[in-house]
């Protein structure tokens, strides 16, 4: 954390100081190229960028540090010294190719009228993974514009930020989202500033960031109830890895035939069981095998922990491990995994820990992508490079996750930031309904409530705080997912054109990165459908996975 703050305040200074005049050692004010406008007051900030930089033998040299002569074992210079050097090694010892022959030179009585205009040539030198990226200028190269430090920076960042990313993935994905508008320049970080200016937050938006923070530690929730009180007649539960799960299950009207696998339904973030309630007995009917759809803590009416010994229950590797323990307690001896969303991912690496998992049918896909796939997504038709999680210019986005990843570790204020975002949109629920179009007579505000039900069930916010937690600690979604050689033979990918929480390039990107249909994996793509296929067209749904089954099980 102190590097990143180190980071932008040093960025900021440089460019704060840009133009401002430079008290040499002889008392002479003349102008220095930008990267040396360091005041007395702030050089040190800069000191321990000073060791690692590529340009540290041109910085420490020229700093206005009153240590100078004890880092480098030599005097200061005058500021005539260090004009008459600038003007003979930047036009005598570099090639036309590094620097404009037309840039202007310095005068004592007039100083500089511009910094050179490009970054002369750079000897690199690599010396194992530990100096990656580390850059050395000879002695007798140029002093470096501002652009030149700026990048210095940016590249001394990006290593320090591996271990970062390699302990909390998602701060290290914020992190290098800021490094990107550093690496893009003042218009970059312009760009993203402009347009949270032209698109402003309304106070309904921001309150529940602002609100936690006036009433910390709030008391117990009310009127709450157990789970088992807020079940429906078709509910069951069952105690699996100490935590007890609340299920769904449908058995083919005409029992279940011999050698039919059965299918398992993950749901995704913030749904349940109730996401499956069109296809779960269809889906029976039409397979032959038992349909199971369970609700993962912290969601649904399964029971939320307030307290544990050894693995985290609100974990991904935890929804994994509890996936394969309820399919040996529910005795399923074949069966397929079908994850829907953030389920997607804990459906695959599911699926890898038993050979009794023979199929997995991935429904808009919350993935992650390998950063070769990333830096191949290509543009969309305004032109746009398209980025994956989050684009660099969704500043609002950013911002959110950034201020998340923060206020759940504080004690008190946490809870009441998670109770705060979730009422917030179970009004919304309440007064508009659900978004999307809901298919047969069903209306918006009866399937709002389908999702706004296990808020009745007691610790709701323990659980969805903890969730949030342990989605940080393990990078969530940015998380790498399993091999495709660990995955059965065929996949099925089924994707909505027009889902806005998983674009569908996304979801082709990763078929394609799974080897794409000569590897046996099957992407379909429906148009005029969102986020939800199980809901927005149950009856493709129903036939897509039938289709899928009946050619594994011929």
């Amino acid at each position: 954390m102190i590097y990143r703050i180190r980071i932008l305040a040093l960025s900021s200074l440089l460019w704060a100081t840009a133009g401002k005049p430079f008290s040499s050692a002889s008392g002479r004010r003349c102008r220095t190229p930008s990267a040396l406008r360091l005041s007395r007051a702030n050089i040190q900030l800069y000191k321990p960028f000073a060791r690692h930089s590529r340009y540290a033998p041109r910085i420490r040299r020229y700093s206005v540090l009153d240590d100078t002569q004890e880092l480098t074992g030599q005097a200061r210079p005058s500021a005539q010294d260090w004009i008459s050097e600038w003007n003979n090694r930047s036009q005598s010892q570099l090639s036309p190719s590094d620097i404009d022959s037309s840039a202007p030179k310095f005068t004592p009585d007039k100083g500089i009228e511009a910094p050179p205009p490009v970054l002369p040539n750079i000897a690199r030198t690599r010396e194992g993974e530990s100096e990656r990226g580390v850059e050395k200028l000879e002695r007798g190269s140029a002093a470096p514009p501002l652009e030149a430090v700026r990048r210095t920076i940016n590249d001394w960042a990006q290593d320090r930020l591996s271990s970062i990313e390699s302990n909390v993935p998602v701060a290290g994905f914020a992190a290098r989202t800021v490094g990107k508008w550093m690496e893009s320049g003042p218009d970059g970080l312009g760009r993203a500033v402009q347009s949270a200016i032209e698109n402003p937050p309304q106070w309904e938006e921001i309150s529940p960031f602002i609100t936690p923070w006036l009433s910390p530690f709030p008391g117990p929730l009310d009127n709450v109830l157990d789970p088992s009180q807020v079940a429906e007649a078709d509910s069951r539960f069952i105690r699996v890895s100490g935590v007890r799960l609340h299920y769904r299950q449908a058995i083919p009207k005409e029992g279940v035939r011999v050698g039919k696998p059965a299918l398992v339904l993950i749901h995704g973030f913030n749904g349940c069981t109730f996401s499956w309630r069109h296809v779960l007995q269809p889906l029976a009917d039409a397979v032959g095998g038992r349909v199971i759809a369970f609700d993962r803590p912290p969601f649904g009416l399964s029971e939320r922990p307030t307290s544990w010994t050894g693995e985290n229950p609100y974990s991904a590797s935890a929804a994994i491990n509890l996936t394969t323990a309820l399919t040996r307690a529910l005795g399923l001896r074949r069966y397929i995994l079908v994850g829907h969303s953030a389920g997607a991912p804990i459906a695959a690496s599911a699926c890898t820990q038993s050979n009794r998992c023979e199929g997995l049918v991935l429904v808009a896909p919350a993935v992650s992508l390998s950063e070769e796939t990333k830096e191949n997504l290509g543009y969309d038709k305004n032109g746009k490079k398209l980025q994956w999680p989050v684009s660099s210019d969704s500043v609002s986005q950013i911002a959110r996750l950034a201020y998340t990843m923060g206020v759940i570790q504080v004690p008190g204020v946490g809870i009441s930031y998670v109770r705060a975002a979730t009422n917030k949109t179970i009004d919304e629920l309440k007064k508009n309904g659900v978004s999307y179009a809901v298919p047969y007579d069903e209306s918006p505000h009866a399937v709002a409530n389908g999702y706004i039900r296990p808020s009745m069930a007691k610790d709701w916010d323990v659980g969805i705080l903890e969730h949030y937690k342990a989605l940080l600690k393990e990078g969530g979604l940015l998380a790498a997912g399993p091999l495709r050689s660990s995955l059965p033979d065929k996949i099925l990918i089924l994707q909505g054109d027009e889902d806005k929480q998983i674009p569908n390039w996304v979801a082709d990107a990763y078929a394609q990165e799974l080897g794409g249909e000569g590897a046996g994996v099957r992407y379909e793509e429906w148009k005029g459908i969102g986020h939800l296929p199980m809901e927005q067209d149950p009856i493709r749904f129903i036939e897509s996975i039938s289709s899928y089954c009946a050619s594994i099980y011929r």
